[in-house]
């Protein structure tokens, strides 16, 4: 289960001794993490508009305002709640617009519900493709930043019935992989064998 900032990609793989074969893959090219930050920054920008600001026309508060989403939705990783905390985003009148929010974990899992719901969508989209079932699996790796998101863990147990692993580091998972590739590549011998979906 591959979440990465703008991409998401499920790949069933049956591992046997030393070859890993892609049996199936689905997947969004347009959906990954960023699209939760969207979120964040829709929600940071709504309740702006209620106090009479739109920062909408500024592209300095923008990027602000992605900034300071990305590191709220880290920051829920492991907490409750994230307090965003702009100063001086805007001027009006010549007086400085400050931006002071909390946003819970539960209402952030309420506006990226519908993208996790799609991912698992592909899950068993794949799992069809590849002429298999729930039951068939073995394990379920998480890759990429985004599965650090509790509700992702969660609703995955929830349909695959197991808990995903994790235990290499999702953030690191496609480097080792490309760094075995580059081997194969500049002709190292590797004990492992790709077999993928063309």
């Amino acid at each position: 289960y591959d979440l990465g900032g703008g991409t998401f990609d499920v790949s069933v793989v049956r591992v046997a001794r030393d070859v890993t074969e892609v049996l199936a893959s689905h997947g969004n090219n347009h959906l990954g993490g960023d699209d939760f930050d969207a979120r964040i920054v829709e929600h940071l920008v709504s309740h702006l508009k209620s106090q009479g600001q739109d920062p909408s026309d500024n592209r300095a508060a923008m990027a602000r305002l992605g900034r300071a989403a990305e590191a709220a939705k880290i920051a829920l990783s492991d907490a409750p709640f994230a307090l965003i905390q702009e100063e001086y985003l805007l001027e009006r009148g010549g007086a400085p617009v400050n931006l002071s929010l909390e946003l819970s974990r539960e209402e952030y899992e309420g506006m990226i519900a519908p993208y996790i719901g799609e991912t698992l969508e592909a899950v068993h989209i794949a799992l069809r493709g590849a002429g298999l079932t729930v039951s068939d699996l073995d394990e379920v790796l998480l890759v990429g930043g985004a599965p650090r998101t509790p509700l992702i863990q969660r609703r995955l147990e929830e349909e695959l019935r197991m808990p995903p692993r994790s235990e290499v580091d999702p953030d690191l998972c496609v480097a080792n992989g490309a760094a075995i590739q580059a081997a194969v590549i500049a002709g190292v011998q590797v004990a492992s064998v790709l077999v993928d979906v063309t």
